[in-house]
């Protein structure tokens, strides 16, 4: 009698214990359940905010091509008006040699215009030194009564009348000459001072338009540095956005495989009249996670170089192994401009996600949505993206990887993985 009520007892005992281990194990499973939904809720949230930036950014660009484009413009007229000014300065420089051609012939003419002058007032001189020897000016009746013949008085008197229009036209033409002299003397000067002052108002604009062509190309330069920055800063907001909707694929594929594992265990328990809800795997602290690769950490988690290490760097050879630190789902495999040949890899242990991280890799062996095991060789050790060396780049973040607010800074949610190493 007691035997049985012993054996009843235990029965009671192990259906009541499995019954609380089966609501335990529920329990566990839908408080997971409303983890993964906070955390697709999350993921969406930064693929809204995401995208946000990638519109803003994308507008930037616009306005950043259009004004390239208007100082293009601007550049191609101002080109056009350099060379403008350019051929009116080689007109200017022709007349300018044009001129001081005329103005070498001028002296010339002007030297000519001197001898001429100066023979001239030889004359006059002599003529005016015989007057005065012959005690004043001619007697011109004199000459004419002192006349032989008629035709004799007739030469006489064409004479007289001769040297007297030659007086004459002297006269006149030393007065014609320096009138003359002076005016083409004015003329050219006046020309050539123009001229000149033309020629220094053309340089000056022609420098000045220069000017304005380097400040042009200048600001050229610096927008076309700042499109630069801003498509790299597109294509880095893509990637995040692709990052983002890749994880929120492998979070939900790792959530449906562990409550799988979950339910399987829990119908071996029940079979096996085993109570609990529990895992085989549960850890506390470090341990969580396995050794990605062998080798010696070269860089820890924290502060570096004025920015932040989110992660550790474990130098290795070229061609090393690189495992799965952990069961889960590869949310991306993909070559990265920072990361390189680089993996995402989402987890679920006891109940919470986790996303590993392993970058600069040589080459990748595993595809997007692809299950791996703890310790299944995901790729080998290599030196792409941004690295120097031979090493891998080890992260862990507690939830979702997330990007950097600022470049160098601490990404959000990442930890320390010597934290969760054996």
């Amino acid at each position: 009698m007691a035997a049985r009520w012993m054996r009843r007892a235990l029965a009671v005992g192990i259906t009541v214990t499995t019954a609380i281990g089966a609501v335990g194990a529920g329990a566990a499973r839908a408080n997971t359940g409303e983890s993964l939904k906070q955390k697709v809720n999350e993921i969406e949230k930064k693929q809204e905010q995401n995208q946000n930036e990638i519109n803003r950014t994308k507008d930037q660009l616009n306005e950043n091509r259009s004004k390239q484009k208007n100082i293009n413009d601007e550049i191609a007229d101002l080109d056009h008006e350099i060379q403008s000014t350019t051929d009116k300065i080689q007109a200017k420089q022709d007349d300018i040699s044009r001129t001081k051609t005329q103005i070498e012939a001028l002296k010339k003419d002007i030297a000519d215009t001197k001898v001429r002058i100066a023979e001239r007032d030889k004359l006059l001189k002599e003529r005016v030194r015989s007057m005065y020897i012959n005690g004043g000016s001619i007697d011109y009746l004199q000459v004419l009564l002192g006349a032989k013949s008629f035709g004799d008085f007739v030469t006489r008197v064409l004479a007289l009348n001769t040297i007297v229009d030659q007086d004459k036209r002297i006269l006149n033409a030393q007065k014609a000459d320096k009138a003359r002299l002076e005016a083409k003397e004015t003329q050219v000067e006046s020309q050539l001072a123009d001229l000149q002052k033309d020629y220094a108002d053309l340089r000056a604009l022609q420098q000045s338009l220069a000017d304005k062509k380097a400040q042009h190309k200048a600001l050229l330069a610096q927008l076309k540095e700042d499109e630069k920055h801003l498509e790299k800063l597109v294509m880095s907001k893509q990637e995040i956005a692709e990052n983002l909707a890749a994880q929120k694929a492998a979070a939900q594929k790792a959530y449906e495989l562990w409550k799988q594992e979950q339910s399987n265990k829990h119908k071996t328990h029940r079979v096996d009249g085993v109570s609990g809800g529990g895992t085989s795997n549960v850890h506390h602290g470090k341990g969580l996670f396995i050794w990605p690769t062998s080798g010696a950490i070269s860089s820890g988690f924290g502060p570096r170089d004025g920015g932040f290490h989110s992660g550790i760097d474990i130098a290795a050879k070229e061609g090393t192994p690189v495992v799965a630190a952990a069961s889960g789902v590869v949310a991306r495999s993909y070559r990265s401009s920072s990361y390189g040949e680089c993996i995402f890899i989402s987890h679920y242990i006891n109940g919470q996600q986790y996303t590993t991280v392993y970058a600069h890799m040589e080459k990748r062996l595993v595809q997007n949505g692809q299950t791996v095991s703890a310790g299944q060789v995901i790729g080998y050790v290599g030196s792409t993206g941004e690295s120097t060396g031979f090493h891998l780049h080890f992260e862990v973040y507690i939830g979702a990887w997330r990007a950097a607010p600022t470049e160098g800074a601490k990404h959000p949610g990442s930890v320390n993985p010597l934290n969760y190493l054996p």
